[in-house]
């Protein structure tokens, strides 16, 4: 592939954003097609917990890019604030995992990865969770948060002051490759023009024509209800049974969330909202009192074997795809941006620097 000068990216959520921002950091123009708004549905709709949920459970890769995430956030999150004004809301709130089958493996997972950890008896709990029905859970302080959707707002901007050009509601609806590699988009705004291209579109990116089915990702649906109370109620994130209660800055608490297998549907349902509802109840007994103030779902990008795909199509000079997440997207959104330019410049044999051009 020829050193690339000008790279398309064809979604706009978090993943295809973080990439944004790396490549135009890196000197490259970027132009990024999103078909409805930028930095909404999975990346709107998640939880912004900066790690996976039970980790153990996910492939090296994805414990990997997650803690390369958490560690790039807190010079990213301060870089967005100064240069948009807008607060990203990191905080590490910790978490604690509470189902009596997992807390041996967290205690193995946090021993091994070198992170912090420890028991808490019904005395702790009865401290930090004053009502709480369990009787025992592992802490794990070192838990952050994000709150997304303001991180999506933040990065949207800044890229666009960085010189990224961000075209909202323009789809791609097909990557145009010729003999000798990539050649644009076709986009429902006409078709263009660049040197390498990026397929990031989530649980779409599989569908997408002119990749020849690469990407074999699926859509899951993940349903979240917002709790109304007041701020300090909540002090940690908790998990549970596969679901987690995340306590914002404000006293909201987010419940999250399902995991259907439904298609493309993104409507939330009566059936997610009971499910949630009895996950509120058994994360923290509490919970179940609270007023309810949203509920939404979104659709996540799930790859067959559970690996994210982050890099070239193979077969077809610079086209990339930087999908399947799955319910990490944004914890593993830094890293992943970061890789795929990495990928592109390896590519191209390039060398390039890392701070924005002025």
């Amino acid at each position: 592939m020829a050193r690339p000068d000008h790279i398309l990216i064809a979604g706009g959520g978090l993943i295809g954003l973080m990439t944004a921002w790396y490549a135009r950091r890196a000197g490259y123009a970027v132009t990024l097609f999103e078909a409805d708004r930028v930095a909404r549905g999975a990346s709107w709709a998640g939880g912004g917990v900066l790690w996976p949920i039970y980790p153990w459970r996910y492939p090296a890769s994805v414990q990997t890019a997650a803690a390369a995430g958490a560690a790039l956030y807190p010079a990213l999150c301060r870089e967005l604030h100064a240069a948009t004004g807008i607060e990203c809301e990191l905080r590490r709130t910790g978490a604690v995992i509470l189902d009596a089958e997992e807390q041996q493996r967290a205690r193995d997972w946090a021993a091994e990865a070198g992170h912090a950890g420890s028991a808490w008896r019904a005395a702790d709990i009865a401290r930090h969770l004053p009502g709480s029905q369990h009787r025992q859970g592992f802490w794990l302080p070192d838990v952050a948060q994000v709150r997304n959707p303001r991180l999506g707002r933040a990065l949207a901007t800044a890229a666009a002051m960085a010189g990224v050009d961000i075209r909202d509601h323009c789809a791609v609806t097909r990557v145009q490759a010729g003999a000798d590699g990539f050649e644009g988009f076709e986009t429902t705004h006409g078709c263009f023009r660049g040197d390498a291209g990026v397929v990031a579109t989530g649980a779409w990116a599989g569908g997408m024509p002119g990749t020849h089915g690469y990407a074999e990702i699926r859509p899951v649906k993940g349903q979240m209800l917002l709790l109304r109370s007041r701020p300090g109620a909540l002090p940690h994130i908790l998990v549970h049974d596969g679901c987690y209660a995340i306590p914002r800055a404000d006293g909201r608490i987010l419940i999250g969330s399902t995991v259907e297998e439904s298609g493309f549907d993104a409507h939330p349902t009566e059936a997610g909202r009971r499910i949630l509802l009895a996950a509120a109840a058994a994360l923290h007994a509490p919970l179940a009192d609270l007023p309810i103030e949203a509920q939404w779902a979104g659709l996540r990008p799930a790859a067959p074997d559970g690996e994210p795909i982050v890099g070239p199509l193979p077969g077809c000079p610079g086209v990339f795809v930087n999908t399947g997440h799955f319910r990490n997207g944004v914890a593993c959104a830094p890293a992943a941006g970061q890789a795929l330019v990495q990928a592109i410049d390896e590519a191209a044999g390039a060398s390039r620097s890392t701070s924005i051009p002025r």
